[in-house]
């Protein structure tokens, strides 16, 4: 397996009141799903990509925060809908992102 296109995990500070980067990941990155459709005259998208990363403590924190963090991918922003460690084995994560309006 092969994790090459990079990604930026940030994470919301309530201090700051802004998001800050985290961490520089390298990841496996493939498109779940996606939506289009036309609402009160708006156009609205949406765009489901699952990021596959190697297990790392930094990553782990996700899991009971996921709304917490974004993923930023190509100058577009994930929001973290959820996390799967495989039967908790801490090799890999995928970690599933929805970006809207894309």
């Amino acid at each position: 397996m092969t994790y090459n296109l990079p990604i930026m995990l940030i994470m919301y500070n309530d201090s700051s009141s802004a998001w800050e980067d985290v961490a520089l990941l390298h990841a496996r990155i493939n498109k779940t799903g996606g939506s289009e459709n036309w609402s009160s005259g708006a156009y609205q998208s949406r765009a489901t990509l699952t990021f596959e990363v190697r297990y790392s403590p930094v990553v782990a924190s996700i899991f009971l925060n996921t709304q917490l963090y974004r993923i930023r991918h190509n100058g577009a922003e994930f929001d973290v809908e959820d996390v799967d460690d495989y039967l908790q084995q801490h090799r890999t994560l995928k970690i599933v992102g929805v970006a809207r309006g894309v």
